[in-house]
């Protein structure tokens, strides 16, 4: 059966900026940065500042925040000194409710009708534009506060391409601008409409009905993020990824998309070309979404996927016990906190610090280059998607092996030594001949890593030597002194740099027992553990010389514990937080045992 974690063909290195390895990181906290909760569209000190239906958020080069009030039917503006002003539209509260009704009229500040503004976007002139969702067209807002009607019709509706002026929309609701100055515009009713600087408009498809759109101007070209109905989406130059909101099947085979929920996405921010932060409206959470890995975690509220509207609330502090109502939009200041429109809340709210890190596409062009900091002692953990799947930098192996390791007081430890320890996790994907050769070119330009710890499970011995993985036990005799060659090079050639090598092998959860990856045995044809697969992968690594730290008996321990939690995820073959735990305190304490860094050249 084809799995998610086979997918991994390039060779890939993570890095994780501005992580202070060896310390957690402070919690991720919300905050009220304007809005009382009270309905209206009252300026003055943010506090005290009142809002409809905030939706869509910018920031401009000086960092003044531009609101797009969708049910006041105004652009609010937040500015650096907490103040809140409003910076053109206006008309009185109905009184059959807190919302102003909509209209349409061009002219300066107050004197402008918007009806349902949702997004907003500032040029690097502090030129402002609007999608002005049911008036079928995008605004213009010059720096005096006069609003003219940029491109599309409040006449007529439509797809149209074309010049801007006789271009079509539907009911576009987001908006965001890059590098270049062309706009992209989210319309659900037709797809991402991009505005050149010549005033041209152009159709991209994204994969998604899109609500939201994020760019990002990378040396590859330009990458737009829709968010939408049928999820995430991200287009670039040979690229189109989806991410989708709902259970997909995949290759024939049943797929939960569920055990990372993507959500229902509304709009999208983005923190680094593959790092986003998106708003989910209908499970009342704010999320972050890894696209190279495919992963999301929730940064902001609560969710309960099968009573999503039970979750909406409002309370601030730290994350888990944080509430929200019907965020929807986004946008991240120049100090990298995600700043929110609760919607349902009527405030404006902040979320900091984002940890997140960035996956990079290892090539010549990447490498590190220089030696490492002084005074740290530099571990490679290499291996395939076990080594970082389902992990936050800080329940990592990576990071419980740090704190293992700098917790030492032996006469022999790193402490004792005044050396930091630094687990770089490098995913090489499962072929050793690929992450042997990664590694040589990676030393041969800079001293970046001391020693290596590599995981070698059963999906390396399957793509290694093209095997399926549920023939793997049975055909142990094909692979086995293949395998201890190999390894038995890998070995020799760091020995050369005077680098230890240290391999580390665990079982996969249906090797374990049928209780872990519950999900996985019911489309598996037989449930019986096969445990020859560990056997002969041990054999072959001792014919090779190796050290070797075999975790199998301590996951089999683990597992008869009478009230262990999960070792691995359900229909997720990787590990849980308790699974990586064992693999992290085998791993360091093998390193402590060996203590390679009092031999080190």
């Amino acid at each position: 059966m084809k799995r998610a974690y086979a997918a991994l063909a390039a060779l890939l290195i993570f890095a994780f900026p501005g992580v202070a390895r060896t310390q957690r990181l402070p919690p991720i906290v919300t905050t009220t940065i304007a809005g009382t909760g009270v309905p209206g569209f009252a300026g003055g000190p943010a506090a005290r500042a009142t809002f409809l239906l905030p939706m869509g958020l910018a920031y401009d080069k000086q960092g003044n925040l531009y609101i797009a009030d969708a049910g006041a039917q105004r652009i609010r503006v937040l500015n650096r000194r907490g103040i809140v002003s409003t910076l053109a539209g206006g008309g009185a509260i109905d009184p059959r409710g807190p919302w102003v009704p909509g209209a349409y009229r061009d002219g300066s500040g107050s004197a402008a009708r918007f009806n349902r503004p949702t997004g907003v976007a500032v040029d690097a002139n502090g030129i402002v534009y609007v999608a002005d969702s049911n008036n079928h067209c995008i605004r213009r807002i010059d720096k005096r506060g006069r609003v003219t009607t940029f491109a599309g019709s409040p006449s007529a509706a439509g797809r149209d391409d074309g010049f801007r002026t006789a271009a079509r929309f539907g009911a576009p609701t987001g908006i965001a601008i890059d590098a270049q100055g062309d706009l992209y515009v989210a319309d659900p009713m037709s797809a991402v409409r991009r505005i050149d600087t010549q005033g041209n408009v152009t159709t991209i498809l994204v994969g998604t009905t899109p609500l939201g759109v994020a760019v990002a101007s990378t040396p590859a070209g330009t990458r737009i993020f829709a968010a939408g109905i049928s999820g995430l989406a991200l287009k670039a130059p040979n690229i189109l990824l989806v991410f989708p909101s709902a259970e997909a099947r995949r290759s024939g085979d049943p797929f939960l998309q569920g055990y990372k929920l993507i959500g229902d996405s509304f709009n999208v921010a983005y923190l680094d070309p593959s790092s986003l932060v998106y708003t989910d409206p209908r499970t009342n959470t704010v999320r972050y979404l890894q696209t190279d890995l495919s992963e999301s975690r929730i940064i902001g509220g609560q969710t309960l996927n099968d009573a999503s509207g039970d979750t909406g609330a409002f309370r601030d502090g730290p994350a888990a016990d944080t509430f929200f109502d019907a965020p929807t939009g986004i946008a991240v200041d120049s100090h990298g906190g995600v700043v929110v429109a609760d919607s349902g809340n009527r405030r404006i709210r902040r979320i900091a610090p984002i940890e997140r890190r960035r996956l990079v596409v290892a090539s010549t062009g990447l490498l590190p280059t220089g030696d490492a900091p002084a005074g740290t002692y530099n571990i490679a953990f290499v291996g395939n998607s076990f080594i970082w799947q389902n992990a936050e930098w800080d329940d990592s192996i990576e990071a419980m092996m740090e704190r293992q390791l700098s917790a030492s007081r032996a006469s022999t430890s790193l402490h004792s030594m005044k050396l930091r320890p630094s687990i770089l996790p490098i995913a090489v994907g499962s072929m050793i001949s690929a992450a042997d050769q990664y590694l040589q070119v990676l030393n041969s330009i800079s001293h970046t890593y001391d020693a290596v710890v590599f995981d070698v499970n059963e999906v390396t011995v399957s793509q290694s030597f093209n095997i399926p993985e549920e023939q793997v036990g049975a055909r142990a005799a094909e692979w086995s002194d293949k395998l201890a060659d190999q390894l038995r090079r890998f070995r020799d050639d760091l020995q050369q740099k005077g680098i230890p090598l240290i391999v580390v092998t665990h079982p996969m959860p249906y090797q374990l027992s049928p209780t872990e990856g519950a999900w996985m045995v019911m489309f598996r044809p037989t449930m019986e553990p096969d445990t020859n697969v560990g056997d002969a992968i041990n054999a072959s690594l001792q014919k090779a010389g190796v050290e070797v730290v075999n975790l199998w008996p301590d996951f089999v321990t683990a597992e008869k514990a009478p009230d262990h939690p999960p070792l691995f995820m359900s229909e997720d073959p990787h590990f849980t937080e308790h699974g990586r735990a064992i693999v992290a305190t085998g791993a360091a304490a093998a390193l402590e045992r060996l203590h390679p860094w009092t031999k080190r050249p």
